[in-house]
């Protein structure tokens, strides 16, 4: 288990998802970048017309400057207009590619299982993955990308606002994101905690439902009312679910604690700083307009680092999670499909239906199931199976759809190895 969660976080990387994302809107990506950027630029404009405006108000002859504040009014008023008009328009265009990429991914993985070959339907590790695959969500990676975006944005947003930062004092920036970091490692901490426990309680939480299903779906009500085993699988379920909620609400309260900790520190810094700066325009050592733009932007640039520390979060969440799409694409069918010209005829010839010396057993399996059977079904004869429970019949019928092939032998279909033919000839008929 150690060593396949090790794997797995070799394997974390943004790379796929951005191909992806790029491959299915390559217009609607360049686009969104595109304002993305100017988004920053006029929300930049905004904060630097307003400590324009307030050095105006602040001077002493302010009637004598009455065009140049007009001025400044009207080419706020229009900056903070296109920054509106341009937010609202990043946000649609950014909905319209998740939608796009969503529904790519959604198809991607319904057109991939069924290509694959039935032997993985009766492999625990496959339905493993095929689980943590569906519960991923086709929105993990898209949700990469946007998380991409979203710290993009707020760097470019931070880099902005941190020169006007240091121009009023030098201290600031450092000091603020020493306060935020705490809270960026403990997110990430915790986010690997719930990532382990996640994959460690898959296959309990495939027997829960598998419990449920049981309990709940009219398939079995007949059966399980004639044995009596209502309480009994009833029983077994809640242990299994009373274990895992215990687990979920274990690490819910420990990271409830770092969160308290280490936001209610740099909340308490954040205002201390604002102090020190409040108190130093007291003394002369600021402006007007220096004061009234860090009280506008500081609150701000606060609200940013804990935006970019939520949004490294949900890459880092993200990341982890879309890996399980990712190991459902790479999987590939065992059985070949290969480019045949015999042609499947849904009648069997005088040569009919022989199976030749054929042994099998199951992948992952070292019990040897089927061994060295032979027989032969003439064209027009009904010919039945009959054995005891776990005799192979329902392994033989398997080999005869091809849903397996021989570990050993041949079965031949009007004289021509079934492995000879296409899987969609079989699948026609």
């Amino acid at each position: 288990m150690k060593q396949k969660i090790k794997s797995i976080f070799q394997k974390l990387n943004f790379k796929r998802s951005v191909d992806l994302t790029w491959s299915v809107s390559r217009s609607l990506t360049f686009l969104t970048v595109f304002l993305l950027f100017l988004e920053n630029v006029l929300w930049l404009g905004s904060i630097y017309m307003l400590k324009l405006l307030v050095d105006i108000v602040a001077k002493p002859n302010v009637i004598e400057q009455r065009q140049e504040l007009m001025q400044a009014l009207i080419i706020a008023g229009l900056i903070s207009i296109g920054y509106a008009c341009i937010k609202s328009l990043s946000g649609y265009f950014s909905e319209l590619q998740a939608t796009k990429v969503n529904h790519y991914v959604d198809a991607k993985i319904h057109n991939h299982t069924i290509k694959l070959d039935y032997s993985f339907y009766e492999d625990p590790e496959y339905l493993d993955i095929l689980k943590r695959a569906r519960e991923a969500g086709v929105d993990k990676p898209f949700a990469v990308v946007n998380s991409l975006f979203d710290i993009a944005k707020n760097l470019i947003t931070l880099a902005s606002i941190g020169y006007l930062l240091i121009s009023i004092d030098w201290k600031l920036l450092p000091l603020l994101s020493l306060f935020v970091l705490p809270i960026l490692i403990g997110r990430i901490l915790f986010s690997n905690r719930g990532f382990l426990l996640y994959i460690k309680n898959t296959g309990l939480e495939r027997k829960a439902n598998y419990l449920s299903s049981l309990l709940t779906a009219d398939t079995y009500a007949k059966e399980i009312r004639t044995f009596t085993l209502g309480n009994y699988l009833l029983n077994k379920y809640i242990q299994i679910r009373d274990n895992l909620i215990k687990q979920q609400l274990t690490l819910s309260r420990k990271r409830t604690i770092n969160e308290l900790l280490t936001t209610g520190f740099g909340t308490a810094a954040f205002f201390g700083i604002t102090a020190y700066i409040v108190f130093g325009t007291f003394n002369g050592e600021n402006t007007v307009g220096d004061i009234a733009v860090f009280l506008v932007i500081f609150p701000q640039s606060y609200s940013i680092m804990q935006a970019l520390v939520s949004g490294i979060t949900s890459l880092y969440q993200n990341n982890m999670y879309v890996t399980h799409i990712y190991d459902l694409f790479d999987l590939k069918p065992e059985i070949e499909n290969r480019t045949s010209e015999i042609k499947m005829s849904s009648e069997l010839s005088n040569k009919g239906l022989i199976i030749d010396d054929v042994t099998f057993k199951y992948p992952h399996s070292h019990e040897t199931v089927l061994e060295n059977i032979s027989l032969k079904i003439p064209s027009g004869k009904i010919v039945a199976l009959v054995g005891l429970n776990g005799a192979g019949k329902t392994t033989l019928i398997k080999l005869l759809c091809k849903l397996y092939e021989p570990s050993e032998g041949t079965i031949k279909y009007n004289g021509f190895d079934i492995r000879k033919y296409s899987l969609s000839n079989t699948e026609k008929k």
